[in-house]
This record gives C-alpha cells, structure tokens and sequence, in this order.
C-alpha cells in the first residue's frame, strides 16, 4: 500500500485581531490618586518592612448646606438667565421616571395627603 501524505491544515479565513488595549483604571487613570502613600515592594514582591508609610487620617471637609426661599431661587434664576422661571416644572423622560420609580417605589404617594381626601362639611342651617 502506497501511503498518501496527509493534506496540509486549512488555514481558517479569520478577520485580523484588534491589539489588546488595557482597560482604563478605576480611578481616572491616574496611578496615585490624591497622593496617597503606597507600600513600597522589596525586591522579592513583598512589601518592604522599613519602607511602609501609611496615609495619615484625612478629615472629610465639612459641608455647608442652605436651604433657600422661593424668591430668592426666583431672583437667582432672573439674574443667570434674565427671565421669570418655569410655573411648571419639567416633565422626566419616560425612562429616567422608570428607573426612579424602580428605585424609589411609591415616590409618587409623597403628593398624596389626608387634605386631598378632606371633605367639608354642610353649612349648618339656622
């Protein structure tokens, strides 16, 4: 028997690879955020004994909050745009009202009082 040479693999018609790009980092990119201060490593991959600094305590910036009246979110909207603001607000889009209701299930029911179901009573006859 005469033995015939195996035919050579086909080469698959594959589209070209894109190059692997690394994803970008959690924190912007940026390699030490805020200047904090990572553990050296020692040559071996551990952490280096009299290298380490630890970051000191930071303290959050305190916030400041005020809470302002109707006339004077009027006057501040009449100043930035030189016009009266909106009797009405804005109505959401239809799926940003989806995803709060989702989130917030009954945010609705917060327009819903004892005062809307209050009914007056007859004026007594005399």
């Amino acid at each position: 028997m005469v033995e015939e040479p195996e035919p050579a693999p086909r080469a698959w018609n594959l589209r070209p690879r894109r190059p692997v790009t690394k994803p970008p980092k959690a924190n912007g990119g940026v390699d030490n955020p805020l200047g904090q201060n990572q553990p050296e490593l020692a040559p071996s991959g551990g952490p280096a004994e009299a290298k380490v600094t630890m970051p000191e305590t930071r303290q959050k910036p305190k916030r400041f909050s005020l809470a302002l009246t109707k006339e004077e979110i009027q006057e501040d909207f009449f100043a930035i745009t030189g016009s009266k603001p909106p009797r009405r607000p804005k109505r959401r889009a239809k799926n940003v009202q989806k995803i709060l209701e989702g989130i917030f299930p009954g945010m609705y029911l917060m327009s819903v009082t004892t005062a809307a179901y209050r009914v007056p009573d007859p004026p007594l006859k005399a």
